[in-house]
This record gives C-alpha cells, sequence and structure tokens, in this order.
C-alpha cells in the first residue's frame, strides 16, 4: 500500500527489492538493490541533503536527487554525494 515517503510531501510504496518514491513536482521514481538499500539507511541529515529525487537508478547505476546522488559500481558499496 502506499504512504507518507521519507521526507515532506513525499509519497512511496514498498516492494520486495525495492520501493517507488513519489514526489508531486518531479514524479515517481524507483530505488532498488544497493542503491535502495542506501537510501534505506542513510540518516535523517543525508535524505534532507539530497532531498526530492529526480531520476531513479539508470545504466550507469546512479540515482539523482535535487542535492546529491548515490552511486554503485561492481565490487563496490553504495556511496551517498551530497
Amino acid at each position: 500500500p502506499e504512504e507518507d515517503g521519507p521526507l515532506p510531501g513525499m509519497r512511496q510504496q514498498r516492494f520486495a527489492r525495492g520501493r517507488i518514491l513519489w514526489h508531486p513536482a518531479k514524479g515517481a521514481s524507483i530505488l532498488i538493490g544497493d542503491i535502495g538499500r542506501a537510501y534505506d539507511t542513510a540518516t535523517v541529515q543525508q535524505r534532507e541533503q539530497l532531498g526530492a529525487i529526480v531520476a531513479g537508478e539508470d545504466a550507469a547505476r546512479v540515482a539523482v536527487f535535487d542535492g546529491g546522488s548515490i552511486t554503485w559500481a561492481p565490487g563496490r558499496k553504495a556511496a551517498i554525494h551530497v
């Protein structure tokens, strides 16, 4: 079921392998895998700095947010960049 998202104004729906985040001005984006886990374990301060998601994970393994990004590469942990 849909629920409040991690930041004010956002909505989300969780699934077994990730979640869909929705923001009224940015639309919906998917977070999965290591990038999704990095977002799940981010501190409140990191999430606030990241802001709203702009684009979910792409082929370059980057999820873009208003205030930063989360990246992942094979053999490395996902990293939050704010």
